[in-house]
């Protein structure tokens, strides 16, 4: 009998090993969310082995593969409870810390990345979380933790490549605690020392913020166009050009805000700001009064907005080319499409749109009505609206 039961174990052990191979090469091949469900069926068969416990590690390890970081979570917290000794509780912490990052939850990143550095010092994944620790207290406003940790870090890993970033985001802290001083000499030691880092990059962008706080906008506005004439990585040179654009809508510069992000579009047409780009764009050429072209690139444009929380606010854009055009059944269908889609800013916006369609149109009892109701509801427009 004793042989039997063994004989039975052994064969459950080669199946599960079998099925845990099979699974991991799902894995590896990247299809995670097959290699889920196998994962799964090994847990359900002998939820206590060895092989369940990789598999549930492996589960965590596809969700973040496919940016399901919630799912994620879930799994590494249960895998801490249930495996508190696991041999890679550095890569599990750092797992676990990474998908909370990724969901903008940096006070418990930030708890999982210090035990991840504390507990395991030497490790890699502890190197690899350095620079994300220090962004956790950035985002949470902890400038001063920032400060003394990255003087902590560039002393203790001193090996690794990302001193550099250390010091950029000492530098966004010292900022963000209105030291320009200890700001502008940080950046300084990035330049001198790192020049050929991203951090180089990231710091040119700081530099331009620091320099219209102290001289103004027209000073950031030439600094940044002269730097731009650099052989600047393409990356960064996206973000650069892309915060020249704002400078110059910001004063209002709509001539050259076109120029910049008709250069911008073309040379990055693949970028995931796409859609920022192109409602920018949109809204400067109204700004100009180019409510033709406004029109015949919306079709076209569309495809860029399939998924984008954007996509109300371009088709308010259009909808005002088409009122400026005195198209104003296509403006009224624009805002009928956008007004349930719309946050209430915006929602406010269309319907002020909507109502002057409806006042150009004779429709004035449903014209008098929607004002009676913006008065009510929004203090901004008041004075337009009892004109």
């Amino acid at each position: 009998m004793k042989k039997l039961v063994l004989y039975i174990f052994m064969l459950v052990s080669v199946s599960l090993a079998a099925d845990l191979n099979f699974a991991k090469e799902l894995y590896e091949d990247e299809l995670y969310e097959e290699a889920i469900s196998e994962f799964r069926k090994i847990i359900d068969t002998k939820p206590t082995s060895d092989e369940a416990q990789t598999a549930l590690f492996f589960i965590g390890d596809s969700f973040i593969q496919l940016e399901q970081y919630s799912q994620a979570e879930t799994i590494f917290n249960r895998f801490i409870e249930a495996y508190p000794s696991y041999k890679k509780r550095d890569e599990v912490l750092y797992n676990l810390a990474s998908s909370q990052y990724e969901q903008q939850k940096y006070e418990k990143a930030l708890q999982n990345y210090e035990r991840l550095i504390h507990e395991f010092p030497l490790s890699s994944h502890t190197k690899n979380s350095l620079v994300k620790n220090l962004q956790c207290y950035y985002f949470i406003g902890k400038y001063n933790q920032l400060i003394l940790k990255s003087k902590e870090y560039e002393k203790n890993y001193p090996e690794t490549k990302k001193v550099s970033d250390f010091l950029f985001w000492r530098a966004k802290a010292y900022l963000a605690n209105n030291m320009q001083k200890e700001a502008k000499n940080t950046l300084s030691l990035i330049e001198e020392n790192y020049p050929n880092s991203n951090a180089r990059w990231q710091a040119l962008g700081l530099r331009i913020v620091i320099l219209e706080q102290e001289e103004g906008k027209d000073a950031a506005i030439e600094s940044l166009s002269e730097a731009l004439k650099q052989n600047i990585p393409r990356f960064y040179e996206e973000e650069l050009r892309y915060k020249l654009v704002k400078l110059y809508l910001q004063q209002e510069n709509y001539n050259l805000a076109l120029h910049e992000l008709k250069a911008l579009i073309e040379k990055f047409n693949m970028s995931a700001k796409m859609p920022e780009y192109i409602a920018d764009f949109t809204y400067t050429q109204l700004k100009l009064k180019k409510y033709a072209d406004i029109i015949a690139e919306y079709q076209g444009n569309l495809k860029y907005f399939k998924n984008s929380k954007l996509q109300p606010q371009y088709g308010y854009y259009v909808g005002k080319a088409y009122y400026q055009m005195s198209n104003y059944q296509q403006a009224q269908e624009l805002v009928s499409k956008y007004k349930a889609l719309a946050k209430p800013k915006l929602k406010t916006d269309l319907s002020y749109l909507e109502a002057v369609i409806w006042e150009e149109t004779n429709k004035l009892t449903n014209a008098i009505e929607l004002y009676q109701q913006l008065l009510r509801q929004n203090a901004e427009k008041s004075q337009d609206i009892l004109m």
